[in-house]
């Protein structure tokens, strides 16, 4: 294996562990080393592969740069990543970049565009044979139909997404899959069944020693709880979600931990400082250009202001409804 091989070896490592800093450091000398081998020159045969090594580590780089709320740098990293697949017809490239893309557009908060960039990869996928692609995508569909607020539409694909990857043995799409669910049935007031397929999630999670994903399985099951009146478990499990934003600095996670606490807060404690929470999410929002959690933000305040907003409209979105306290998908 190649000093670039490793390295990019290295960085995949550290990203799937939530290490995005220090990801990004070891893509970049990937890319580099890459490129320092091209300009010494080789043979011909392997100039592909080399290009291929560079466009690969430039996705796991868009992905670690999307985790950390930097989407902008992401989506162009990708789309230049995605027109050289095109350029060598490397099909399996292109359904990658376009898995990649799509979610960080969802990231973005374009949630149509998320949505058709899942179904071009999912069909690349298909005629690939990649089924575990195939999951991934359906699981992308998942969340954007959750975030569109098409609730019925997103459990299908997430059940769709858990029996494939059952039949792949695929233990983190499993639980992946299984979070899925129970946030769909979380939006469909299937209560009892939206419990115990988070409670689910979270165990397979904890087995597989995932802290990334987990960590919006905790935010589901504080925001499941803070709906279901079980405040003291919904504070926990808030409590929970954040260590674990903290720990893979995760702005996103942290938006919504903040919505849930400012929440609790107006429920059951009116006179703690809930408008410190708020204005520091959507600080948070501002600063990193979230549409879709600028937009929860938006709502959240001007209920707690008896005003109203048209924010959810604007990004083609459902509203997650005008009285405390919110089901935020």
């Amino acid at each position: 294996m190649s000093a670039a091989s490793e390295m990019k070896s290295l960085a995949d490592e550290q990203r799937l562990k939530g290490n995005y800093k220090a990801a990004i450091k070891y893509y970049r000398e990937a890319i580099s080393l890459s490129t320092k081998r091209g300009r010494q020159g080789g043979r011909a045969q392997g100039e592909s592969a080399r290009l291929r090594q560079i466009m690969d580590a430039q996705v796991g780089l868009a992905l670690a740069q999307r985790a950390l709320g930097r989407w902008k740098d992401a989506l162009t990293v990708l789309q230049n990543a995605r027109q050289h697949y095109t350029d060598t017809n490397d099909k399996a490239g292109i359904a990658f970049s376009l898995w990649a893309e799509a979610g960080t557009l969802r990231v973005k908060g374009d949630i149509s565009g998320c949505i058709g960039l899942f179904k071009q990869a999912m069909g690349l996928f298909t005629r690939l044979g990649d089924d575990s692609g195939v999951g991934y995508c359906l699981c992308g569909l998942g969340g954007a139909h959750r975030i569109k607020g098409s609730y019925q539409d997103s459990l299908d694909y997430y059940n769709r997404a858990n029996a494939l990857f059952s039949s792949l043995d695929d233990h983190f799409g499993i639980a992946y899959s299984f979070c899925g669910v129970g946030n769909a049935l979380r939006m469909k007031n299937e209560h009892k069944e939206a419990k115990d397929y988070l409670h689910r999630a979270l165990t397979l999670y904890g087995k597989i020693g995932d802290i990334v994903s987990s960590a919006y399985t905790l935010l589901s099951l504080g925001l499941f709880y803070t709906i279901v009146g079980k405040y003291e478990m919904a504070d926990g499990f808030f409590d929970k979600a954040q260590q674990r934003f903290k720990a893979t600095s995760d702005a996103r996670g942290s938006i919504y931990v903040l919505l849930g606490r400012c929440q609790l807060g107006h429920l059951t404690n009116t006179g703690a400082d809930n408008a410190g929470l708020l204005d520091r999410a959507l600080q948070y929002a501002n600063q990193y250009d979230f549409s879709v959690e600028r937009c929860h933000c938006v709502k959240l305040g001007a209920i707690l202001n008896g005003a109203t907003t048209d924010c959810y409209q604007q990004l083609g979105i459902t509203n997650v409804g005008d009285v405390l306290p919110l089901n935020i998908p």
